[in-house]
């Protein structure tokens, strides 16, 4: 039986833990006591460079099937952890746009001191939500503490902020 066979399966394993800078020239990288002891210290040069060329090329072949199996289950764990994130973020868009689509009328006071808008204007409200101008027009007036608004929504789809005989001005919520 030849014993030469079961240590050249040795010999690749023992390649595959070797840099694959290193991996030309294997038979030259061992020392003389793993030659002895792996049975290779007889090999021909021709013998020697057919075993780096083995190891080379099994070597090769077991990095392309375990780089594919660390992609595949790099994909499946990014999956995992992204999709549901992902599904709960939609869902949580969709609900906010649905609650949002069935708003008609709000009525409030904006907090803190009011005297109109001047173009991107936040209208920070007492019912916690806060909305801002969506248009750049001006209109001023005296300032009013706790200023009563109302909010609508127009056939349009906007919505309008009310404020006393002023005129409207569109926004949109930001809270």
């Amino acid at each position: 039986m030849n014993t030469r066979l079961p240590r050249l399966f040795l010999v690749i394993g023992v390649a595959l833990t070797v840099s694959p800078f290193c991996r030309a020239g294997f038979v030259e990288s061992l020392t003389t006591a793993q030659l002895q002891a792996l049975g290779l210290a007889g090999l021909t040069p021709a013998q020697a460079a057919a075993v780096d060329d083995a190891v080379e090329s099994y070597a090769k072949k077991h990095d392309e099937v375990v780089a594919t199996k660390a992609a595949t289950a790099a994909v499946a764990e990014y999956k995992q952890k992204e999709e549901p994130a992902a599904i709960a973020k939609a869902v949580a868009s969709g609900k906010a746009q649905a609650k949002s689509d069935e708003i008609v009328r709000i009525v409030a006071h904006v907090t803190g001191k009011f005297a109109g808008w001047s173009g991107g204007t936040l209208f920070p409200l007492d019912n916690g939500q806060t909305w801002q101008q969506v248009g750049s027009d001006s209109y001023f007036v005296a300032p009013v503490t706790n200023a009563p608004i109302e909010i609508l929504k127009a056939p349009s789809g906007y919505f309008r902020l009310y404020f006393g005989d002023a005129p409207w001005v569109t926004v949109r919520r930001v809270k």
